[in-house]
């Protein structure tokens, strides 16, 4: 009990105390003294990149002390780099501040910015103007994606060239001092930036003796030429699986991952493309737009035709899209990767190729897209339910004199769904290319089987 007592008597003896505290307003220190400063402009021109250094002589007339001085770089009014630098005492103190290599910077004069402070706050503020240049690189080199590195040499003022012996219309590299102090990349490989080691695309009609350009003032290469290709490059991300868009029957195309040329344990699908021999690919399925799925998972693409944004339906004059939905025994890139049976969707049902107008073409090799046993598809308008072929009594009818396939009637096979003859028997190995022909109309489609 006592010692709550002591506690309540400290209490209020310590009231006043708190209230006079509270009494006394706060008052900013006056501001008295003059600070003066000297100094000397940089006498030769500064190249961007490097530092400046300029020496200012400090001191207060009035004797009082100093508190800091502050230095402001200046381009066009915009501070670019500052410096803050605590002055204890009169004297000499050396200023160091970074003149950055900027985009599309000419040659000129900038400004930095001193103000001297006293502990009253007293300050005095002055502005010195300077030169500075955009160096000429003697060793800037062209690196590319796989770690190649090319001299370049200065052609005009600021652009620089190399020449690469190159077998690829599509690369990619970035530009680099020898020393490290400048390098020129992309991080989304479109655009340029100083301190990205990012790769730029480059694009060229040239298959050897590229001249690579680089413009190290506004920040531009090349070449990036409009090519007569179209460039398929995959990446395994969500946005880098997917290409959507228009591609020409007969277009030169570079399949790449990542950049890179397509591996050869990659399935790129022989019915909507041709591989040529110098590495690219022809677009075999009639002129329209189409998505390319990479899957990274079974090395392999999913293809198909759009309508705008959407897959490709058929349409009532045999345009359009024609679908496989079938059992697990027949699917793209092989039957047992995507082995599902009667699912629908894109992911699941195989878009057979537009070769030309009203017909459609699929090749299936037994063993790979097609089971050697229980063979049991049907051709749909959507990769869905909806339009169907079936053999008889309906809108959309389908016919064979495949001596391999038949189509089914509803007399010991589904209506309209394909089968194995009896007697016959498919070997592993063999390829089967199926085409789908509506020219006649899609009440009077044909499937004709040739064995390759």
């Amino acid at each position: 009990m006592m010692k709550h007592i002591r506690y309540y008597i400290m209490a209020l003896l310590a009231l006043p105390l708190m209230a006079s505290c509270g009494d006394d307003d706060y008052s900013a220190p006056t501001p008295a003294g003059n600070p003066v400063m000297s100094y000397t402009a940089p006498a030769a021109a500064v190249w961007m990149g490097d530092e400046v250094e300029v020496k200012v002589n400090c001191k207060d007339e009035g004797g009082v002390a100093l508190s800091t001085l502050k230095a402001n770089l200046l381009f066009s009014g915009q501070s670019v780099d500052e410096t803050t630098i605590r002055t204890k005492e009169a004297g000499e103190y050396t200023v160091k501040l970074k003149v950055p290599y900027a985009q599309n910077v000419p040659d000129g004069k900038v400004d930095i910015q001193l103000t001297l402070q006293n502990v009253s706050t007293k300050s005095n503020t002055e502005t010195l103007s300077f030169d500075i240049k955009r160096p000429h690189f003697n060793n800037l080199q062209f690196v590319s994606a796989d770690g190649v590195k090319y001299d370049m040499t200065e052609k005009s003022d600021f652009v620089y060239q190399a020449v690469l012996p190159s077998s690829k219309k599509t690369f990619k590299g970035y530009f680099a001092t020898k020393d490290g102090k400048f390098v020129f990349g992309s991080s989304t490989g479109k655009d340029i930036s100083l301190g990205e080691t990012g790769n730029f695309n480059f694009t060229s009609e040239n298959m050897s003796d590229v001249v690579v350009t680089f413009d190290a003032k506004n920040y531009t290469a090349g070449p990036t030429d409009v090519l007569p290709v179209t460039m398929l490059d995959f990446a395994d991300s969500d946005a880098g699986k997917t290409w959507v868009g228009d591609i020409k029957q007969g277009a030169t195309c570079n399949l790449t991952i990542n950049g890179n040329n397509l591996p050869d344990d990659w399935y790129y699908d022989s019915d909507w493309f041709q591989k040529e021999e110098d590495g690219s690919y022809t677009f075999k399925a009639i002129t329209g737009r189409y998505t390319i799925l990479a899957d990274f998972t079974h090395k392999s693409f999913r293809i198909w035709t759009m309508n705008g944004s959407e897959p490709m339906s058929l349409n009532g004059d045999g345009t359009g899209a024609l679908w496989i939905i079938g059992n697990e025994g027949v699917n793209k890139p092989t039957w047992d990767a995507v082995n599902h049976g009667w699912w629908t969707g894109v992911d699941s049902d195989v878009c057979l190729t537009p070769i030309k107008d009203k017909v459609y073409q699929v090749t299936l090799t037994v063993g790979k897209q097609l089971r050697a046993t229980d063979v049991n598809f049907k051709f749909f308008g959507q990769a869905d339910w909806g339009i169907e072929f079936k053999g008889k009594d309906h809108s959309h009818l389908i016919s064979t004199d495949s001596e391999v396939f038949g189509i089914g009637d509803g007399n010991g096979h589904d209506n309209g769904n394909v089968y194995l003859k009896d007697g016959v028997e498919l070997k592993d190995g063999e390829t089967y290319v199926l085409t789908v022909d509506l020219t006649a109309g899609v009440d009077k489609a044909v499937l004709k089987v040739e064995k390759k």
